[in-house]
């Protein structure tokens, strides 16, 4: 039997003990079989899209991309460009941006790795960017995980990447060929290309929120990054997948309006929203803003200086300890 062939085998074996605990992607083997209907022995050639449907594809993804290009930047000096290549895909998993070797590229477009081509799970197996993109979470496929047996050894490792309202977007990859498929460095990459959705999520998230405050909060970032941006008024305006996550928001809470000032107090059960506390707020601001200075923070409230007096000491603020 060939190595195609014996791949093929392989595959089937594993479906028909019904252990996909055994290896860590052949579920994915058996989405392909009962789900997508694929046969690992009949390997599709490449599909390609038109150049217009190419450009059709790009153009949602523009925003996101323009502020992705330093992190992908980084991303590509990191690996080097010796048998490697990175791709960026949309939800669909088509690749709409391909950095390679220029001296590889013709072999590599053959191969379909390169914008354009379907990596979809349903149309190519069990792949990096296809599966990642199901399963939505990190993972690496080494070339004898993949559905479908490759003559060009292939390992590749990639992550989904989400929009600003928490939407699948699309998936980064990094594939190792040929030789450099073997030595592929599969724990460090995945670091890497976690890391690099995380800071396009992040960055995609402060420019589309660029003119409203963008409140970060630790905590676990599997998910991504607990981003939410609020404006003048407390309400927020936006969320990232992970504090949607950490939140519970819905994009339906968010139409309908969420203030971040209960979302926090609700968590620690210290919601105090009224017109005294929010006086206590205005007058904390101000005399720290104007460094304790009575005088100055009644003439910016338009105040007199015996009405602040008396607020001050309703409220009990102690001008030598604001902070």
């Amino acid at each position: 039997m060939t190595d195609l062939t014996s791949h093929a085998v392989h595959v089937r074996k594993v479906l028909i003990a019904k252990d996909i605990s055994r290896l860590p992607l052949a579920a994915s083997w058996h989405r392909c079989v009962h789900l997508h209907g694929l046969d690992p022995e009949m390997a599709p050639k490449p599909q390609r899209v038109t150049d217009i449907e190419l450009r059709a594809l790009s153009e949602p993804l523009g925003p996101l991309l323009a502020s992705a290009t330093p992190t992908l930047e980084r991303l590509r000096r990191a690996i080097g460009n010796r048998g490697v290549c990175v791709l960026v895909s949309n939800a669909q998993g088509v690749p709409v941006l391909c950095w390679g070797p220029e001296t590889d590229m013709p072999d590599l477009r053959k191969r379909g790795l390169c914008e354009g081509v379907d990596w979809s799970e349903a149309h190519s197996g069990t792949n990096g960017i296809g599966t990642s993109l199901v399963e939505r979470r990190a993972l690496y496929v080494r070339p004898d995980q993949h559905f479908y047996a490759s003559p060009l050894s292939i390992t590749c490792v990639s992550a989904p990447f989400f929009d600003d309202h928490g939407t699948l977007a699309g998936a980064a990859n990094i594939t190792y060929y040929g030789r450099a498929s073997e030595q592929a460095p599969v724990g460090l990459l995945m670091s890497s290309i976690s890391d690099a959705t995380r800071q396009i999520e992040m960055d995609h998230f402060h420019q589309t929120f660029a003119d409203n405050r963008i409140i970060s909060i630790p905590g676990e970032t599997r998910s991504g990054g607990i981003l939410i941006a609020v404006d003048r008024d407390d309400v927020i305006t936006g969320a990232t997948r992970g504090a949607r996550r950490a939140f519970g928001l819905t994009g339906a809470a968010l139409t309908a309006g969420v203030i971040a000032h209960d979302l926090f107090a609700k968590s620690l059960n210290t919601l105090d929203d009224t017109l005294q506390g929010a006086e206590y707020s205005v007058l904390r601001r101000w005399l720290i803003r104007n460094g304790g200075n009575v005088t100055a923070t009644a003439r910016d409230l338009n105040i007199s200086h015996a009405t602040i007096k008396r607020k001050i000491n309703t409220h009990s603020l102690d001008r030598r300890r604001l902070n």
